[in-house]
């Protein structure tokens, strides 16, 4: 049976695929996200816990051992984790009331100060009356909560608490399964995504694993050191529960974007109900401003680099993707499940498009953007590319792999319909004052003389021609013969020791014997030359516009070493304008 790949597909099938492919995970993902969560949750724990079990292993330590002793160990760390930030709240919460009763003291001051009709008076307005309100409804519930006994408190937890304590247990649970039968369970999975493929699905397990435990174990270090520098920030500077603001800073970081702006929300709203100004909340923020964007925008980006493969605008809407289809969970989970949907992409067929959209690498190579950009007539952006591939690549290489593939493909559109000439025309106009601008210009009086056609194809050739010619200091000219006329010798005088013929394609033998009827007056001491941008494999005497150039330099080398007495060999020439339609 014959397999068909996602690039083989016609375009209005690529993009059905897609989104059918999106819509069916958007839907599957929404609706069983009460199973699918702890199975997401439970697979990254296990991915992550199966590094300490190996190593036990390479320890010798059996794995019916090492298994139940690490997960044994992380519910203990979790759990101690989960109870210790509990008792700061419950610490914390003794002082809400006061805390609440100095904010809205300060508002009532500030909005006392203020004139009535602006918006600050009304959203200062706005604040007072949900902190009364809040309050308000918070004594009703503390009244209904204590005043019918402990016994009824604790019932009115119980269902929430009992829910909690069940889905870390079922997570729990499958991390034991999945570690336990780990070997089987890549099997499975391999056999599922590319049956037929083995290489590239282990490959992509294995890469999803070496990424996800790299860039948690990085997390994990760059919040935790920033977490103790709030932490330490806040205690300096009086704030009290400072550990506690750093611990909920390094664990509110794992989610991207949102985190550290939740984290920075509450230590802020302390500081202002604790000094008598608000210069004590300034400071607070202005330090915490400066911690995050030295962890955010120096460290986590040294560090992370391409760790995750992915693009910051992939990020941003993986983040946004996962929250509304899971909350919170899925906020912590946006950046690794994105992982392993771009790794699928990469390796398992069919799955291409999430590459391509979610991949950190450029969807499309430079010569690619830069036909595409002469395409659009965006000759700016055009020029960006040329001047920073040039510098990437150098003149040589940018103009045989970048330029002569984008003129090319120029050229094939517009014979396939896609352009008419005049546009055309305005690219090649466009693209050559551009060459002439990065390379330098053609000088008429060059001993080499480039001639085309006339044809827009060969024209783009003789301008790669020219540009490869201008970036190794060799002064050219370049007209056009055109299909009507003669070359003659009779005004703009061009004196040339090399003639060079410019195709886009290699010329067949009636076009060759065309133009070599146009040239025969030219003496034989003059060497004549046919360059074209994509040869085939037989055309003798045909060369390549890199070996063209070659063949140039090594000429007027020579010349150089015998220079001839006067100019017996130098050739007078002419590009009639008149009768050509185009000048040197």
């Amino acid at each position: 049976m014959e397999r068909y790949r996602y690039n083989d597909l016609p375009t209005s099938q690529r993009l059905a695929y897609v989104l059918f492919c999106l819509l069916a995970i958007g839907a599957i993902l929404y609706v069983g996200q009460s199973v699918l969560i702890p199975i997401a949750v439970a697979a990254y724990l296990g991915m992550l816990l199966s590094i300490p079990v190996f190593r036990l292993q390479t320890y010798g330590v059996p794995k019916r051992l090492a298994i139940p002793v690490v997960v044994t160990l992380a519910a203990v760390v979790l759990s101690g984790a989960v109870l210790a930030f509990l008792a700061g709240a419950n610490s914390l919460a003794s002082d809400l009331p006061i805390y609440e009763q100095k904010i809205r003291a300060k508002f009532q001051a500030l909005k006392d100060g203020l004139d009535p009709s602006g918006p600050v008076y009304r959203l200062s307005e706005l604040v007072a009356k949900a902190g009364s309100d809040a309050a308000s409804r918070g004594g009703s519930e503390k009244e209904a909560f204590f005043g019918s006994g402990l016994l009824d408190a604790m019932l009115a937890i119980v269902p929430t608490m009992a829910h909690l304590i069940a889905q870390f247990g079922i997570v729990m649970l499958l991390v034991l399964f999945f570690l336990s039968y780990r070997e089987d369970l890549r099997n499975r999975l391999i056999s599922v995504l590319s049956p037929l493929e083995i290489g590239r699905a282990t490959a992509a397990i294995a890469e999803a694993m070496q990424r996800l435990v790299r860039l948690f174990a990085t997390q994990v270090v760059i919040n935790l050191s920033a977490g103790a520098a709030i932490g330490l920030g806040l205690y300096v500077m009086g704030i009290p529960q400072a550990a506690f603001w750093g611990v909920l800073t390094a664990i509110l970081r794992f989610m991207p974007y949102l985190g550290s702006i939740l984290a920075a929300v509450f230590p802020v709203l302390v500081a202002a109900a604790m000094g008598d100004g608000w210069m004590l909340a300034l400071g607070v923020l202005a330090m915490i401003l400066a911690i995050e964007m030295l962890f955010g925008h120096m460290i986590e980006p040294l560090f992370f680099g391409s760790m995750t493969g992915l693009s910051p605008l992939a990020i941003v809407i993986a983040a946004i993707f996962w929250t509304s289809m899971w909350g919170a969970v899925g906020l912590v989970l946006a950046v690794p499940l994105t992982i392993a949907f771009s790794i699928l992409g990469r390796y398992i067929p069919g799955f291409e498009f999430a590459e391509k959209l979610l991949g950190q690498s450029r969807p499309l190579g430079p010569d690619l953007r830069l036909y595409q950009r002469l395409l659009a007539e965006d000759f700016l952006e055009a020029s960006l590319i040329v001047e920073g591939e040039v510098e990437r690549l150098g003149a040589e290489t940018f103009l045989e792999e970048v330029a002569a593939p984008a003129l090319a493909r120029c050229c094939e559109t517009w014979r396939e319909g896609g352009l008419d000439r005049a546009q055309l025309e305005n690219i090649l106009m466009h693209f050559h004052g551009l060459c002439q601008a990065v390379f330098g210009s053609a000088k008429p009086d060059g001993a080499v003389l480039l001639l085309h056609s006339g044809q827009p194809e060969d024209r783009a050739a003789s301008i790669i021609l020219s540009a490869l010619l201008s970036a190794s200091g060799i002064s050219h000219a370049l007209t056009s013969i055109g299909y009507g006329g003669s070359l003659q010798t009779v005004e703009d005088v061009v004196e040339a020791h090399v003639l060079c013929l410019c195709f886009m394609n290699a010329p067949s033998a009636a076009k060759s014997a065309y133009f070599a009827r146009r040239l025969a007056s030219v003496p034989k001491q003059v060497d004549r030359l046919s360059m074209a941008l994509e040869t085939g494999h037989n055309e003798a005497g045909v060369l390549t516009a890199e070996n063209a150039c070659r063949r140039i330099k090594a000429r007027l080398a020579i010349l150089a070493e015998v220079e001839p007495a006067g100019d017996a060999g130098a050739l007078s020439l002419v590009a009639s304008n008149k009768k050509n339609g185009e000048s040197a």
